[in-house]
């Protein structure tokens, strides 16, 4: 399925043989988000660890558009960004601190 073609980039799922055996699908529980690239989505979250719950990654084809990775056997995108629009991988309303925080963040954009 094509999507709404907003950004260049693939869904894909987490292929089992590449996780680790401590790694299991799907990825759920509390991981750390890495900023990748300067954006007021991520503006003031320290050392943000985010609450996961998914089987499937975002792939973007211009590496620009991540704004931040998550290590989960392997690094991927956890968030993006491209003008006007954001999107993440994990669940910022069950994130806490920080999920407020980027919460608040995306509201004052």
């Amino acid at each position: 399925m094509p999507g709404l073609g907003w950004f260049d980039a693939k869904v894909k799922r987490f292929e089992v043989t590449r996780l680790s055996k401590k790694t299991l699908l799907p990825h759920m529980g509390w991981n750390d988000v890495i900023p990748v690239a300067d954006s007021p989505l991520l503006a003031g979250l320290d050392a943000p660890r985010f609450y996961f719950l998914h089987s499937y990654f975002f792939a973007p084809g211009d590496p620009s558009q991540s704004l931040a990775t998550t290590n989960y056997s392997f690094d991927f995108t956890s968030a993006v960004g491209q003008k006007n629009i954001y999107g993440v991988q994990f669940h910022p309303e069950k994130s806490h601190g920080w999920g407020i925080q980027l919460l608040h963040n995306f509201a004052r954009m």
